[in-house]
């Protein structure tokens, strides 16, 4: 957690910092996740698999000379589930990712940061009468904050007054989301954002 904070520390400073002299904008912007969780230590959990998601929602940028800062706030909707089609779980959170850009070549930039999630809920379900009923609907066993580390490419291009933005994302948790010291879950997605700066 430690090393996440001082990730999104430096974000930050590094936006706040340049705010004075930079280009500030805020936007919308919305997606698809393909989203996998990684499972060591749980018996008859199969091997997991990617799942189909969603996110939408704002965005605030700073930045100058070719650096800024990207700070964005979305709803995110995160499907998982097994290879054998054991189970199905979705889960509803607050997501937010801090990162730093900097412009390799005019309109693509590379970005790279933390994150931090927190369940709002979820939903589970699965053929196994026994393994549904253990849950009840829900998997209440599972840690509802999550963090790791998140990088990609921003591609922007001008329109006009606003500004089209597409971001291909890859998350990487480090939580394990299991209140368990011999099993061990933790997140990965890949996700791809379309929006609009203004």
């Amino acid at each position: 957690m430690n090393r996440i904070l001082s990730l999104t520390s430096f974000c930050l400073a590094l936006g706040l910092g340049t705010a004075a002299h930079a280009l500030v904008s805020f936007g919308v912007k919305a997606g698809g996740s393909y989203s996998k969780h990684s499972v060591n230590g749980v018996s008859g959990s199969g091997d997991s698999k990617f799942g189909v998601g969603y996110q939408a929602g704002g965005s605030l940028q700073a930045g100058a000379l070719g650096f800024g800062a990207l700070v964005d706030v979305l709803y995110a909707q995160r499907a998982y589930g097994s290879s054998a089609d054991l189970y199905k779980w979705k889960e509803d959170s607050l997501l937010v990712p801090v990162q730093v850009r900097y412009a390799v070549i005019p309109l693509v930039s590379v970005t790279a940061g933390g994150y931090v999630a927190m369940g709002l809920g979820d939903s589970f379900s699965a053929d196994d009468p026994a393994r549904a009923a253990s849950y009840t609907g829900s998997t209440p066993d599972v840690k509802k904050l999550d963090y790791g580390a998140v990088f990609g490419l921003q591609f922007t291009l001008p329109l006009g007054a606003m500004t089209l933005t597409v971001e291909p994302r890859y998350y990487w948790g480090f939580v394990n989301r299991l209140d368990s010291s011999s099993a061990e879950l933790k997140m990965n997605s890949a996700d791809l954002l379309v929006g609009l700066e203004f």
